[in-house]
């Protein structure tokens, strides 16, 4: 997917995010199917793009791409290895076979991506199967498990996580 920016452009892989701060103007485009997150965080929600760099927090004025399979390298078994902080949310990846260990999120909702292999997602005593690219959202404050196979690797998207020891 290609990505052109006020601050630079850049090419993505499937793989690969980038995060573009709020009044930075952008647009991406793809010439084959890709999944693209706008996330728009409830601090200064009503807040308008229409001015530029407005909203802007001063930085190096450069877009940074993080590589979802490199951090996934790092993951110790289906606990969650941050990736990048986007004002109060954070981006994960959780990878690995096995069942995790229970998550209870008590700040937020959750925003689990599949990106590779199958995985499963029980909440509330539902199982729900994941192939690449399904997407699924846990409400705050409920119990869930993930269950992957040997190269699952999935985004999740919240408020912090931590794995319990």
């Amino acid at each position: 997917m290609a990505l052109e920016s006020e601050w630079g452009n850049l090419t993505l892989r499937p793989d690969e995010m980038v995060i573009v701060p709020k009044g930075v103007g952008h647009r991406s485009g793809s010439p084959l199917r890709a999944v693209v997150l706008l996330v728009q965080p409830a601090a200064l929600a009503d807040r308008k793009n229409g001015h530029r760099h407005l909203f802007v927090i001063p930085r190096d004025n450069e877009l940074k791409k993080f590589d979802l399979l490199d951090a996934a390298a790092r993951v110790k078994s289906l606990c969650p290895e941050p990736v990048a902080d986007m004002e109060e949310l954070t981006a994960q990846v959780v990878a690995g076979d096995g069942v995790s260990p229970e998550f209870v999120n008590a700040l937020s909702d959750s925003l689990w991506l599949n990106l590779q292999g199958e995985a499963q997602i029980e909440a509330e005593g539902e199982k729900l199967n994941l192939e690449e690219a399904d997407l699924v959202v846990i409400g705050r404050d409920i119990p869930h498990r993930l269950t992957g196979s040997a190269n699952t690797v999935t985004f999740l998207l919240s408020r912090w996580v931590e794995c319990a020891p």
